[in-house]
């Protein structure tokens, strides 16, 4: 749940790699200790998969927008439990297992920026009817809350198929990514490393598209090419747009300098996002924590795991989308 892009140093707001994963909507709440609840176990055997995944893919994404394994599983473990809470989803703790499973035994890092080449991953269907409004896919019809990944509601509407406009990946039809063409975006055939690529065939993270065939990212240290930007940004690399090699970001503490620097870009460290001051650089300042003031205009972000309703980072609640 798509060809691997370079991180921005310049914001760290939803998770690239993991942007277009379909459990990203998120939750500040911390998980309830029933363990007579089957959804408890579920979520936690969920949580623990996901984020031993993205540790293992993409390590760089795991830490600065976690900072450990163990906030990453506590904090996925909370958005588990409110989207099986929701109203009208479709979504079982069995399925929830079913696909935790599926994560620990794939091969490869493909699914983690695609969850839904897991067949068991894929939102379950709901009994919401399409133009009815949701918080989570599982509560559609269609499988799709269109909208939903991004903000806090969203639209039951039907998945796009092949080559028909989207906005994002999830928009489209299971197997298929959402690119831009010269005019607009659509959704596209995603293909694995060794297949060939072109602008309707889009590799999956973290693969790059290289002399027309889906190729592993270059290796740290080694010569990239800025132009395809072939190198692991879930890992923390980025092609150096002066001297062509792998180069790791630089990390920030809060208060220090960050962005762009003649070709060096430096991000900010766990629980800090770079605001903008000008000329792409800025200064590392705090995330808003849970509960706290927040504001996508003004670049003050949730922590990962929450959203921004009504200026405060709080829980994704689906329920309240009605």
């Amino acid at each position: 749940m798509n060809q691997a892009r370079r991180r921005k140093p310049t914001r760290r707001g939803g998770l690239q790699w993991a942007a277009a994963a379909l459990w990203l909507l998120a939750s500040c709440a911390e998980p309830a200790e029933d363990a007579a609840d089957p959804s408890v176990k579920a979520c936690a055997d969920w949580s623990t998969a996901w984020c031993k995944g993205v540790g293992e893919c993409a390590q760089y994404t795991l830490a600065s927008q976690y900072g450990t394994a163990a906030t990453c599983q506590l904090r996925q473990q909370a958005v588990c439990l409110a989207r099986l809470a929701a109203a009208d989803s479709g979504q079982t703790a069995a399925q929830v297992s079913a696909c935790a499973s599926a994560m620990a035994a794939a091969q490869g890092c493909e699914w983690v920026g695609a969850i839904d080449t897991l067949m068991a991953c894929r939102p379950a269907a709901g009994k919401r009817a399409n133009a009815q409004a949701c918080g989570d896919h599982s509560q559609c019809a269609s499988g799709l809350c269109r909208g939903a990944d991004t903000a806090l509601c969203g639209t039951c509407a039907n998945r796009a198929a092949l080559a028909a406009p989207c906005s994002s990946t999830s928009d489209c039809q299971p197997g298929l990514a959402c690119a831009a063409t010269s005019s607009i975006k659509v959704c596209v055939a995603r293909v694995a490393i060794g297949d060939l690529c072109d602008s309707s065939h889009v590799c999956l993270a973290p693969a790059v598209c290289s002399a027309g065939v889906c190729a592993p990212p270059a290796s740290p240290g080694a010569a990239c090419d800025p132009g395809l930007k072939n190198c692991n940004g879930g890992a923390g690399y980025y092609c150096h747009d002066q001297k062509a090699l792998c180069t790791a970001f630089g990390v920030a503490a809060q208060g220090a300098a960050c962005g762009y620097f003649d070709g060096d870009r430096v991000s900010c460290a766990y629980g800090s996002t770079c605001k903008l001051t000008g000329g792409g650089k800025g200064v590392c300042q705090p995330i808003a924590v849970d509960g706290g003031s927040c504001s996508v205009s003004d670049q003050v972000p949730c922590l990962a795991g929450a959203v921004c309703s009504g200026g405060v980072c709080g829980v994704a609640a689906p329920n309240s989308c009605n």
